[in-house]
């Protein structure tokens, strides 16, 4: 990892991590549109994530301002991709969602879950990158930290990190809120991908360096 003074999550701590990111993100608008009875939903956003990060481990940083892990932040790296071995774990992943979906033994959330699954994706970086890039993936900071510049200062070495390197930098966010603070950063809206028959917006974020 070459993220200058951030600090590196440890196996341990990488295998532990869904649970945090399940709590941080259960109220989050996204995974609220995708898992929206509450009585499954946190049950179905830990078992999520557990697999999902799990899925993209190989080839993304785990990386926090401190060992604390106040703030974390998952990085997709291209220059670590195995395209078809990251495609296989994805498919894993989906297969693997198919019995807790089952568990709930309803029709009506399992149908619910499928017609947003798309959501998800990130397929609109290769409609703006063509080389090797970052994409940030997830990013939370603890409710008791938020509101001291730690997710501003996990973005900036990134960015800096790939500046150096000649990497784009991708991101999205359904918080329309959070524009002016990913501007800041250098960050400029290519796209805003909307779903039908739901009210949530996903806005597509880029740095180019070449």
């Amino acid at each position: 990892m070459s993220f200058a003074g951030l600090y590196e999550l440890n196996d341990y701590e990488i295998a532990n991590l869904y649970k945090e990111m399940a709590e941080n993100f259960y109220e989050d608008e996204l995974y609220k549109t995708v898992f929206p009875y509450k009585k499954s939903r946190r049950r179905l956003v830990k078992y999520f994530f557990k697999h999902y990060l799990a899925a993209i481990r190989p080839y993304s940083h785990f990386i926090a301002d401190s060992k604390e892990l106040h703030s974390v932040m998952v990085v997709y790296d291209t220059s670590l991709e195995n395209a078809w071995k990251y495609h296989l774990r994805l498919f894993s992943l989906n297969m693997k969602m198919i019995p807790m979906l089952i568990s709930t033994h309803s029709f009506q959330v399992i149908w619910h879950v499928i017609k947003c699954w798309d959501m998800f994706t990130s397929r609109w970086v290769k409609e703006f990158v063509t080389h090797e890039s970052y994409h940030i993936d997830l990013m939370y900071t603890k409710k008791e930290d938020r509101k001291q510049g730690l997710a501003k200062m996990l973005i900036t070495r990134v960015c800096e990190d790939a500046k150096e390197k000649g990497f784009d930098v991708t991101m999205e966010t359904h918080h329309k809120d959070n524009l002016a603070l990913y501007e800041e950063t250098g960050f400029k809206l290519m796209s805003v991908i909307t779903h039908d028959n739901y009210d949530l917006k996903q806005y597509c974020l880029l740095i180019r360096n070449e």
